[in-house]
């Protein structure tokens, strides 16, 4: 299990008082000591936020959260392809509009991660900026063995362009002493933000759930499937605790916003409200669907001694051993910061709801 999934992480009930000094306190366990709460708190709006990272949930569920709130959107784009998905979320101005009203604007930025010209281009006059790349059971989810590199070119090139913030998507399941290279990664990725000149904002986040997942997606579609048979690695014991990708979307737009002051630089725990096993996800979607079907267990005797045979190196993000290593953790936590963050208007997406989402989506 995560030393640090359970760690208390900064309250979204004290924000920063808008123009005031931050306090200058020792972080508590577990929680990074951040280069920006000893600086002043923005005293402006953020109004552009530049964003980076994996376009298949997360990057849309911030997006669309970030137009929703009426703030200007950049996105860096590699390609046609991900730059029409992105340019699909631009949001339309209601026949009802008052006169003069704006409606916030989406830019894709075509470019790579790894050029800096395409980043200062990205971050030309953004006042905030955001980088995500989310972490599973399968592992990273974007661009795993680039990862430390991609985010430091992206301080880097931040902090030239006197961008005022970054929010940084992390996993409630880092560890400098995981096997796993991800969450290894994730608490380096951590300390590097803490010595940026940039106020840090990081969401340690449940694995993410929405259409194409990886996780529940992947047990509605195995509950819906022909076979009578089911395979599981391990024995079904690891816990999560996913969140909706809009749910998360909302979570980090909050730290762009004054609601009614700012937020506080600083942790904070993101997840869903419901925290069970893999074995309890796979039965939830199979009376979901009214199914039943014979599950098999790969133990993990069987898959060490596959890593074995094979790349079994758990120093490479992304093989089987970084996601045999996984099983073994536990992506939940005890102080879940989301549902401050969306506040009393917005309760959190359960996992029934999303099964029902994507069982719509299937048929």
């Amino acid at each position: 299990m995560s030393e640090t999934s359970s760690a208390p992480a900064a309250h979204p009930d004290n924000p920063e008082p808008s123009g005031a000094p931050a306090e200058n306190t020792a972080p508590q366990a577990g929680q990074p000591a951040t280069a920006a709460s000893s600086s002043s708190a923005r005293t402006f709006e953020i109004r552009t936020v530049a964003v980076v990272g994996e376009p298949g949930l997360a990057v849309p569920g911030l997006v669309r959260a970030l137009l929703d709130s009426g703030i200007n959107v950049r996105v860096l784009c590699p390609d046609a392809a991900t730059e029409l998905e992105i340019l699909s979320l631009k949001p339309v101005a209601p026949v009802d509009a008052a006169p003069g009203a704006t409606v916030p604007t989406l830019e894709p930025v075509r470019g790579s991660v790894e050029h800096r010209a395409d980043l200062e281009k990205l971050f030309k006059d953004a006042d905030g900026a955001a980088f995500l790349s989310p972490v599973g059971l399968r592992g990273r989810a974007w661009r795993p063995e680039k990862h430390l590199a991609d985010l430091k070119l992206a301080i880097e090139t931040a902090e030239e362009a006197h961008v005022a913030q970054i929010a940084y998507l992390s996993t409630i399941a880092v560890d400098p002493k995981s096997e796993a290279p991800c969450l290894r990664e994730a608490a380096e990725a951590e300390k590097m933000l803490e010595s940026s000149r940039l106020a840090d904002f990081i969401f340690r986040a449940g694995p993410l759930m929405g259409p194409k997942d990886g996780l529940v997606a992947r047990t509605v579609d195995d509950a819906a499937g022909a076979s009578p048979f089911l395979w599981l690695w391990g024995y079904g014991d690891t816990m999560v605790q996913p969140i909706h990708a809009s749910d998360l979307g909302l979570c980090i737009t909050r730290c762009f916003l004054k609601r009614p002051e700012n937020l506080k630089p600083g942790v904070y725990s993101v997840a869903g409200k419901d925290a069970l096993s893999l074995l309890e996800l796979v039965d939830r979607a199979l009376e979901k669907k009214g199914r039943f079907k014979l599950k098999f267990h790969v133990p993990f005797f069987a898959l060490r001694l596959v890593m074995l045979l094979g790349d079994g190196s758990t120093n490479k993000p992304g093989n089987l051993g970084e996601r045999v290593r996984l099983l073994l953790e536990s992506f939940t936590t005890d102080r879940n910061d989301a549902p401050r963050l969306l506040g009393a208007q917005r309760p959190l997406t359960g996992l029934e709801k999303t099964q029902d989402e994507l069982l719509a989506l299937a048929t």
